[in-house]
């Protein structure tokens, strides 16, 4: 259950079949807000449920601890925080998982069987890998991780910067807390997407809209406009915050 943006753990689970599956967000896309995943963990665990982690906001910018987090298997793409390419990612599997493959042949590793291998992850990598793809992602997440703290540290400089900049304008509201990694706010009367329309035509990118997250945004009452992310990172700067506080005030002066 989710009470002010964090998943409650004592709440979170309420299957009891051992085949049933769990699933949590580490971060909230929406919000920012790391969430208390070994809490949920602990609950699936002596549930006998098998536990999911979306690791797609916190991949890149957190240490990640599947075995104290208590997962079976912990997701994240390559093209966010870890600086890869798009279509690329990853899937941590807990020893002694097995997933059933979603097509069968061409692996390569057992090739005078007629079967698909059992061995992981030999039994997931059918026909030819995305080998540019992989190299892409190693170099993208050695730069990631080797800028981890640096980028962490930028990001709540400049979101701090903004978020207090924009909380004090007529007509804005901001629904992210001090301690969030990124931005969520909207300009009263104006559509999301219409605001980030226009600080695109200014050179400033963000994103309006649901951020594939209506759960939230029906949580915030924002169901039917969204919300304008912000979402600063190590290359953005001062100078680029202060630009869209002076966008985002010119908006709202104009409504």
């Amino acid at each position: 259950m989710r009470t002010g943006g964090w998943t409650r753990g004592r709440s979170s689970a309420r299957a009891d079949r051992a085949d049933a599956v769990g699933r949590d967000d580490a971060h909230l896309n929406v919000l920012g807000l790391e969430q208390d995943v070994a809490a949920v963990g602990a609950v699936c665990r002596r549930r006998g449920v098998l536990f999911l982690v979306d690791a797609a906001q916190t991949a890149g910018h957190l240490p990640l601890e599947p075995k104290k987090w208590g997962c079976t298997m912990l997701a994240m793409p390559g093209h966010k925080g870890l600086l890869g390419p798009h279509g690329t990612g990853a899937l941590w599997v807990a020893d002694g998982v097995t997933l059933a493959p979603l097509r069968q042949g061409g692996t390569g590793s057992a090739s005078e069987s007629m079967f698909q291998p059992r061995i992981m992850p030999d039994s997931l990598e059918s026909g030819t890998l995305n080998l540019p793809g992989i190299a892409g992602l190693y170099a993208g997440m050695r730069f990631a991780l080797a800028h981890q703290q640096e980028a962490r540290e930028t990001t709540a400089a400049l979101c701090g910067v903004m978020r207090d900049a924009l909380r004090e304008m007529a007509g804005v509201r901001v629904y992210t807390r001090a301690d969030a990694s990124l931005l969520s706010f909207n300009v009263a009367g104006i559509a999301s997407q219409v605001v980030a329309s226009a600080l695109d035509e200014q050179g400033i990118a963000v994103r309006g809209g649901l951020h594939c997250a209506p759960g939230v945004h029906r949580f915030l009452g924002t169901l039917n406009i969204g919300a304008v992310r912000v979402s600063p990172g190590l290359m953005n700067t001062a100078a680029e915050a202060g630009k869209l506080i002076d966008a985002v005030w010119k908006i709202a002066k104009a409504r």
